[in-house]
């Protein structure tokens, strides 16, 4: 008779509802946003900067945002609040982008040319 092998799969990464997780969950909308203006600005007849409704993002948990910019010539700043205010401080100084107050930034280049975000090497 086979022996049976039990396995105790434990997740990789955060869990849900941990802090880091939080964490993360705001840097997802932040890059969320940003495919979404990119995806925006592939319809020729879109030639201003969009704003969160013309996108239909959906955010995570209690997480608000904001988009900087009329001009998508010009830097498009993407500001993404962690509502659940549990993204720890030392990780907020440690990972570029945090504000240090639960305010993670992305931010896009202008132009119509390749979108980048900042801190992201370019192709």
């Amino acid at each position: 008779m086979p022996a049976i092998i039990y396995y105790n799969f434990q997740p990789i990464g955060p869990t849900k509802g941990s802090a880091k997780y939080s964490c993360k969950s705001t840097e997802r909308d932040a890059w969320n946003i940003e495919a979404h203006i990119i995806d925006y600005f592939a319809i020729p007849s879109h030639t201003t900067v969009p704003n969160l409704d013309q996108l239909s993002v959906t955010l995570s948990g209690k997480n608000t945002a904001t988009i900087i910019g009329t001009d998508p010539y010009e830097p498009i700043i993407i500001m993404v609040k962690d509502g659940n205010e549990k993204c720890p401080v030392a990780y907020q100084q440690a990972v570029p982008g945090w504000d240090g107050n639960g305010v993670y930034k992305l931010t896009m280049s202008g132009g119509w040319g390749l979108v980048t975000a900042s801190g992201y090497p370019t192709l």
